[in-house]
């Protein structure tokens, strides 16, 4: 376990570095207007990304969590995720021409960047289901590398648009489809919708049922995590929005970059002592897991407080006034992200999903009436501490739901017994 932490820490390094890379860069240099623009086009692709293929993604890490296991199941996955590409795509042009008011050549380029990055997460998927942590971590880096390096040759030649970036992630998603295309890494025969039905309804059902209230979870996450920005751009305009969204990114950013190895390394783990219904280690990977989190959590404030605005100004030329009371809230809030992401594991996994979706929803629905409440008045400070508040409300309810179930799991084992 520890090696596989480490391998996904280290591998995780250089994905987290270009990530803020790029936020740094795109407000530098683009500007906040145009980096405003790209971000709140980007929290558009993740969020249909995640209500499409959400349900796969999860399925994939439930079900298969096995290498052999998976290379049976390619056809499967593969034309599943194909359709769900496809979807992905084509909702994302009614968008980009109505609602942002993109050129047509600008609408296509983002829907084929939609249709690509569900294969990337695809990719990424299988390798972290058969515990494939190496592969995992140099997909993940190459993308982002070659991210990062082609949008800032375009911002070298001084073309600072928002459209640089997604014709970066482009390339960047085309380079890893061939390279895994190459090594042959999950060649699959893509299936009609006709023959998935008549051949995998059983499995596909498995999927939906398991999967669909978890898209619809990762679709109101997302929404959670993107709603305040597009309250900031209503009331205020792309430049503040862009102010708040390099902010936001930046430190949330932080609790992701340094959690996240741990979820990926352990979250197979979890499922597979869940599965052979070894409840008792599930838990005590879940608890080892909360508590090395925490630990993270305090060493990093501390940081932040002590260099972080100094840091933040000298990389980013971004004079907060209230910065504190704008990052702090932040950077608690995606530890207690992180952090509820295992305290829920034990609702997700026992089916309970339903639970999940109700605590996020009123979650959502406090963010949303509390921001359009306080942003017209105290902008930034009010969106930063209204995420703070509403991560607090999320883990609070799914950790009381938590405790509920495994009170009613223990009393069935002694009703067995």
């Amino acid at each position: 376990m520890k090696k596989d932490i480490l391998t996904y820490f280290v591998g995780k390094l250089i994905p987290s570095i270009i990530n803020l890379g790029i936020v740094i860069f795109g407000v530098r240099f683009l500007g906040a207007t145009e980096y405003g623009k790209f971000s709140l086009l980007y929290s558009t692709l993740l969020t249909i990304f995640s209500l499409c293929y959400g349900w796969v993604q999860q399925s994939i890490l439930r079900f298969y969590t096995d290498d052999e296991l998976i290379s049976t199941k390619q056809d499967l996955i593969g034309s599943i995720t194909f359709w769900m590409a496809v979807l992905v795509a084509l909702i994302n042009l009614p968008i980009s021409i109505f609602y942002f008011k993109l050129s047509v050549l600008n609408t296509l380029i983002i829907s084929a960047d939609s249709f690509l990055f569900t294969f990337f997460y695809y990719y990424l998927s299988v390798f972290q289901a058969s515990l494939k942590s190496k592969k995992f971590v140099l997909t993940e880096s190459i993308f982002f590398v070659f991210w990062f390096l082609i949008a800032a040759f375009f911002i070298y030649f001084s073309i600072a648009k928002f459209w640089i970036g997604f014709i970066a992630m482009l390339i960047s998603l085309l380079v890893i489809f061939v390279i895994n295309f190459k090594k042959k890494e999950f060649v699959f025969t893509i299936f009609s919708f006709k023959t998935l039905k008549e051949k995998k309804s059983n499995e596909l059902k498995l999927f939906f049922n398991y999967g669909l209230p978890i898209s619809i979870w990762l679709f109101i996450a997302n929404a959670f995590s993107y709603a305040d920005r597009f309250l900031m751009e209503h009331f205020f305009g792309y430049a503040d929005a862009g102010v708040y969204s390099t902010t936001y990114d930046l430190f949330f950013k932080i609790g992701n970059f340094v959690c996240m190895p741990i979820l990926l390394s352990n979250h197979t783990r979890i499922v597979n002592a869940f599965n052979h219904n070894k409840h008792s280690d599930a838990k005590n990977y879940i608890n080892k897991s909360i508590k090395l989190e925490l630990g993270i959590m305090i060493v990093t404030l501390i940081g932040v407080l002590i260099i972080g605005r100094y840091l933040f100004e000298t990389v980013t030329k971004i004079k907060l006034n209230n910065f504190y009371l704008t990052a702090i809230p932040i950077l608690l809030a995606s530890f207690i992200w992180q952090i509820s992401l295992f305290v829920h594991k034990t609702l997700e996994l026992g089916n309970r999903q339903i639970q999940m979706i109700i605590a996020l929803f009123i979650s959502l629905g406090f963010n949303i009436l509390s921001n359009i409440i306080f942003i017209p008045k105290y902008a930034m400070i009010a969106a930063s501490i209204n995420t703070f508040v509403s991560t607090l409300i999320y883990v609070s309810i799914v950790f009381y739901f938590s405790v509920k179930y495994n009170q009613i799991e223990n009393n069935n084992l002694n009703g067995c017994n």
